[in-house]
């Protein structure tokens, strides 16, 4: 398919996971990015062994792969009861060359459109992303299962609000 980026996870859940588990199969991994020129992603995800962002940032910095990326997810984390702190993230971000943006509510007990929830998502990307000199790609994820749609038009117009902020 060309791909050249692959978002990858740590393996649903389990009792007594560690960091080795993980390790011949990323060894693994990592070999075939390198035959097939790609980059590995690993996000932190509710349901998976890493969940939150010091956890992920724990794998990477173990590594020092270069082809070996963090995907984090603060909403994700959020969710999870694991709110990351403006320094969690900006200590990931050197490992990272993408950022997943979305947004929950506590109230609704669901994501929302970016902008719209409890996560201080524009204050926190105010205080990484001008300090933070390599590309960064950041990708909206809905995940809403009510009007996907439009929590997908609402959530580009919140994440330009934002950078239209930072920019300013």
């Amino acid at each position: 398919m060309g791909a050249r980026d692959l978002r990858i996870f740590s393996y649903l859940g389990y009792d007594d996971f560690q960091f080795q588990d993980l390790r011949q199969p990323l060894d693994l991994l990592l070999t075939l990015a390198e035959k097939f020129d790609m980059k590995l992603h690993v996000e932190n995800e509710g349901v998976c062994n890493i969940v939150d962002l010091s956890q992920l940032y724990a794998l990477v910095a173990d590594y020092q792969h270069p082809r070996l990326r963090a995907l984090p997810d603060i909403a994700n984390a959020y969710r999870a009861g694991m709110m990351p702190t403006v320094d969690d993230i900006a200590r990931l971000l050197p490992f990272a060359d993408i950022l997943h943006l979305k947004d929950y509510s506590e109230a609704a007990w669901r994501f929302v459109a970016v902008g719209e929830g409890d996560i201080p998502l524009e204050a926190m990307l105010t205080a990484i992303l001008p300090g933070h000199p390599a590309p960064l790609t950041l990708t909206i994820e809905t995940h809403a299962s009510v009007e996907p749609e439009d929590t997908t038009r609402r959530s580009i117009r919140g994440v330009r609000r934002m950078l239209k902020e930072l920019s300013a």
